[in-house]
């Protein structure tokens, strides 16, 4: 299903078994509203690489109390998005959770993101960069990847009381960012307080081409059992890393 211009409702759909996107956003303009709908088994059986739930050039939309799941491929992308909302969804068992390429000023809050089958969210500048956003109460966990990839061209997003836990992979992966906070969250402690590790480090930098990286942890608890990885800092002469106090690892 395509949606065109501003002012739409989606609201208590099924939307499934479409060999593509199962919903396409292109609205250059405000007011679309994306609540409540199941969103399944998409992408099938054509494998062509199409997301269920697309987003391209639009501002102040709403995508609040989706279940998307069992997709092929990554749940939702967000492309070249402003203002936009997306709240208290369900995002597990597809190829990968959530996409944000280029835009800015999106708020990602309350969502649950897991079991996907890649990395939880994706940070992507691919024309510009992805900048200035809010992600908040999260859980991201039990991904078959990185909890959260600062990709290519990430740019002042603040990550508030998240917790991300029990990824295959690392709990944040920073490949080229500058000027992103993640705050009064947790790394390897899922929303009890348990011990739940991500796979390979809870904070890792990654050799790049960037000129300079840098991610600032604040009142954030780390666990100790996989701790920061140090391997990536300064590497090449380009990475920049720092933790603001206080911070606890036990």
């Amino acid at each position: 299903y395509s949606m065109y211009g501003t002012g739409s409702s989606f609201v208590g759909n099924l939307i499934y078994k479409n060999d593509t996107h199962g919903l396409f956003i292109d609205a250059f303009g405000p007011g679309q509203d994306i609540v409540n709908n199941l969103i399944f088994a998409n992408g099938f059986p054509s494998g062509t690489v199409r997301e269920p739930l697309f987003n391209r050039d639009t501002n102040s939309a709403r995508y609040v109390g989706n279940y998307i799941f069992g997709n092929r491929h990554r749940a939702v992308q967000l492309s070249n998005a402003s203002g936009l909302l997306l709240a208290g969804n369900h995002i597990f068992a597809n190829g990968g959770g959530i996409t944000f390429y280029d835009g800015s000023g999106v708020t990602v809050a309350s969502n649950t993101i897991h079991r996907n089958a890649s990395t939880g969210i994706l940070l992507y500048g691919l024309f510009g960069t992805s900048a200035d956003s809010v992600f908040a109460a999260n859980l991201i966990h039990s991904n078959s990847g990185e909890g959260v990839y600062f990709y290519n061209q990430s740019r002042n997003h603040r990550f508030i009381g998240n917790k991300i836990y029990g990824n295959t992979s690392y709990g944040l992966r920073v490949r080229d960012d500058l000027g992103s906070v993640f705050a009064d969250g947790r790394l390897g402690y899922d929303a009890d307080g348990a011990s739940r590790p991500n796979g390979a480090a809870e904070v890792y930098f990654e050799a790049s081409t960037a000129t300079s990286t840098a991610l600032t942890l604040r009142r954030t608890r780390v666990n100790p059992a996989t701790g920061i990885s140090t391997a990536g800092f300064s590497s090449s002469g380009r990475s920049t890393w720092w933790v603001a106090t206080p911070i606890s690892s036990q």
